[in-house]
């Protein structure tokens, strides 16, 4: 730092100030007229006092540069043991100048051969002059994205880019998760939900009042028509028909086989009975 000089229009001292101490010099004339600038020394007191000046501003420099360390280390194992990738990123020149771990696993690349690299290499592939803050004007951004590792892959994230002042100068601070494992339970969500929707297409129900003949059970259907009741129904749902033939009409329809018949027994509503014709008891129920 250069010297400068203060000049008292009151005296004949000029005084010469360093960043430190201020060294005094006065002006006398010598024997031959000649004027000369002659420095003042100063006293063992002042000395000391500047010294222990020096000494205390010294020291609290140290004690800021060893908060700062500290500040940065814990900066950086809070961004160390953060799940979601972290960079931040130069605004000017989209360079990537910091990383934290998470980020660097999921680009597949240690810290070294991504910081200096342009965020369009790894993130926010997206034409340059379309990023949405520093070109699009948006302060604060967050949406859906893709991530490309240092293999080719692509990989769906969630991302948020904001602006942030570190250093004193102003830089984007980009975060991210990787989003892969919801992505699959979105898809099979939608799956689920297309595969529901296409089973209740093919279902069919009964709902209503249904005519139906006291005589002989046939149906009318929309079109006033008279169906049996199987044909209807088989119509209008997914069910289908096992003919057979119950104990009281097998005795109407096959007398021959009955005719020689003995009841053993009744269900418990009465239901059913069982027939003995000759040997094992039979059972009169006819698939058709």
């Amino acid at each position: 730092m250069p010297l400068t000089l203060w000049h008292d229009s009151c005296s004949q001292e000029r005084r010469v100030w360093c960043p430190h101490i201020q060294i005094i010099i006065t002006l006398v004339q010598s024997e031959t007229g000649r004027k000369l600038l002659v420095p003042i020394k100063p006293t063992y007191e002042e000395l000391e006092q500047k010294v222990k000046e020096l000494e205390e501003e010294t020291a609290k420099r140290r004690q800021a540069e060893v908060s700062l360390r500290e500040s940065e280390v814990r900066l950086r194992t809070v961004l160390d043991t953060i799940q979601a990738g972290i960079v931040v990123i130069d605004p000017g020149t989209h360079i990537i100048v910091g990383v934290n771990g998470a980020a660097g696993k999921m680009f597949g690349a240690p810290r070294e051969q991504i910081l200096g690299r342009m965020c369009q290499k790894f993130i926010c592939p997206a034409e340059q002059g379309q990023c949405p803050v520093t070109d699009l004007g948006q302060n604060f951004h967050t949406a859906e994205g893709v991530l490309l590792t240092a293999t080719g892959k692509r990989v769906p994230i969630l991302k948020t880019v904001g602006s942030v002042v570190l250093a004193g100068r102003e830089h984007l601070l980009e975060s991210f998760l990787d989003i892969t494992e919801r992505k699959k339970a979105e898809e099979e969500r939608e799956r689920l939900i297309r595969a529901l929707q296409e089973a209740l297409t093919k279902v069919k129900t009964l709902s209503g009042l249904l005519p139906i003949c006291a005589s002989c059970k046939r149906i009318r259907n929309d079109q006033g028509y008279w169906e049996q009741i199987e044909a209807y129904i088989r119509d209008h749902s997914e069910a289908e028909f096992s003919h057979s033939v119950c104990p009281e009409c097998s005795e109407k329809l096959y007398p021959e086989l009955f005719g020689n018949k003995q009841e053993i027994g009744k269900g418990p509503g009465g239901e059913r009975r069982d027939y003995r014709l000759s040997g094992p008891v039979a059972q009169p129920d006819i698939e058709a």
